[in-house]
């Protein structure tokens, strides 16, 4: 993504990977704001992964949390990772798929299925990743096609669309600025201590 990667588009270095612009699945996309961070291991055969994200609570306050995911990759093939979380003391498992990226990377698509096995859940969905959050309208029809190669419609998506944001909007942006995201890695620490 725009983490220190040469090949994206961005002439300086991010803090962070992508940012998701829409996704699939309301109860697991929808919390605004969200910067992904991709990093490599101390050993370099995988990858930590550091979602970012705001959080309304029941008292209307926004409020920032991050998650702590270990990346390992899946079948030897490029694009295909297992990421495993512990939420709430039950581990979550997820197959991530790279569906398409623009070759600057100024946007992705990522495909996932999960499943919380002790808690009998399972869920799936994709994701629009882009380094500013917002919606590449010039590739419109390539990501409509990406997701449509999951499964999805553009009208499926949860949190935007080509004309409009609610994951980047106002209410939650300007909160941000004298609030900044905590962007800091957390680093090679295992899921079960962090």
């Amino acid at each position: 993504g725009h983490l220190e990667d040469p090949a994206s588009a961005s002439p300086k270095e991010q803090p962070w990977s992508w940012k998701i612009v829409v996704g699939a699945n309301p109860a697991y996309d929808a919390f605004p704001m969200q910067h992904q961070i991709f990093y490599p291991t101390t050993n370099a055969k995988g990858l930590w992964y550091d979602p970012v994200f705001c959080v309304e609570t029941l008292d209307g306050d926004l409020v920032w949390t991050k998650r702590h995911y270990r990346c390992v990759p899946r079948d030897k093939t490029p694009g295909k990772w297992t990421l495993t979380t512990l939420d709430n003391g039950v581990l979550s498992e997820e197959h991530w798929t790279t569906v398409d990226a623009a070759d600057d990377l100024s946007w992705a698509v990522f495909h996932y299925s999960g499943a919380a096995r002790a808690a009998g859940q399972s869920y799936q969905g994709a994701l629009l990743c882009s380094e500013d959050g917002q919606w590449p309208a010039q590739h419109n029809d390539r990501v409509a096609a990406a997701l449509a190669s999951c499964g999805l419609e553009l009208w499926e998506m949860y949190g935007h669309g080509p004309d409009a944001s609610i994951m980047w909007s106002p209410k939650f942006t300007q909160w941000a600025e004298a609030h900044p995201p905590p962007l800091d890695r957390i680093g090679d620490m295992t899921i079960t201590a962090w």
